[in-house]
């Protein structure tokens, strides 16, 4: 969604894989940058789907996934350039790993610094102090470093919780199984509830740190409006405990939205005045 230059770049790079016969599918939610007219007239190896309004992210992966034919499904944020042999080194370690349901890779910054893309499931703990900004205020709290997963080593192979879903990685029968991503979700934790609904059929989620993409992060969404963007985030975790049977949770989520949306107007200006640990800075820039 208008990120047409960084389209480009992604593309391009995608476009230079060898060993691997695949297929590339964009899902333009109504962009008013000309997108669309980019990718028609620089990449005509490329099937395009042009929606006519912004559907979220969800129902555009699933369309994609549904227009594919291929072994493995691979989201791919457009704000994210492959780095060479990224993908075919994920497809074959994902080869390796049968009981793999999804594959994360490594993700980092431009500079080359690793990016935080793996963290544990939500608890309603977590998501009360990152709604209300407690998380600029109390940075160091127990339950966020272990939802963030700030001691996490980037270096090393593991089974994990959730991966981020700018590089995303299901084979197409644990896909199906599942039916793709929740389209109740428009953004925003769409990946995770499938995480946890892969965890829940018995398959694995495993990082490997040994297929990289860079990643801007967010380039679509911070074009929104704060308390647009903390509308759409409070929505994604209510769906998010409903789908999980957290009836307290959802209802706990509701009652602190107008607080959450009021602390969301004003968060730019305390963060001026805070300055949170870097690593969870980092960690909740790329979220939000």
């Amino acid at each position: 969604w208008n990120v047409q230059e960084k389209l480009r770049r992604c593309l391009a790079s995608v476009l230079a894989l060898s060993g691997l016969e695949y297929e590339v599918i964009v899902v333009d939610n109504a962009s008013s940058d000309k997108s669309v007219q980019m990718v028609l007239n620089e990449f005509s190896s490329v099937r395009l789907i042009a929606n006519t309004r912004n559907v979220g992210f969800a129902v555009a992966v699933n369309q994609a996934a549904r227009a594919s034919t291929g072994q493995y499904i691979l989201m791919l944020n457009p704000d994210t350039q492959v780095k060479p042999s990224a993908i075919e080194s994920l497809v074959d370690f994902a080869r390796s790993r049968p009981r793999a349901g999804v594959v994360g890779g490594h993700i980092v910054n431009q500079d080359g610094s690793t990016q935080s893309s793996v963290r544990a499931f939500p608890t309603l703990k977590t998501q009360l102090m990152i709604i209300l900004k407690l998380h600029y205020i109390f940075p160091r709290a127990k339950s966020l470093l272990n939802y963030s997963a700030v001691n996490f080593d980037y270096s090393k192979e593991q089974k994990v919780d959730q991966v981020m879903g700018s590089y995303f990685l299901v084979p197409r029968p644990v896909w199906d199984k599942l039916n793709g991503l929740d389209e109740k979700f428009f953004l925003w934790f769409e990946e995770v509830d499938f995480c946890y609904r892969v965890a829940q059929a018995g398959y694995e989620i495993i990082y490997t740190p040994d297929s990289a993409v860079v990643h801007e992060g967010g380039k679509s969404f911070v074009q929104l409006p704060s308390t647009r963007r903390q509308m759409i985030y409070n929505r994604s975790i209510r769906q998010y405990f409903k789908n999980r049977g957290r009836k307290t949770a959802w209802l706990v989520l509701c009652a602190v939205q107008p607080m959450s949306i009021l602390l969301a107007a004003i968060s730019r200006l305390a963060l001026k005045l805070i300055k949170p640990n870097s690593n969870l800075s980092t960690y909740y820039k790329n979220e939000k």
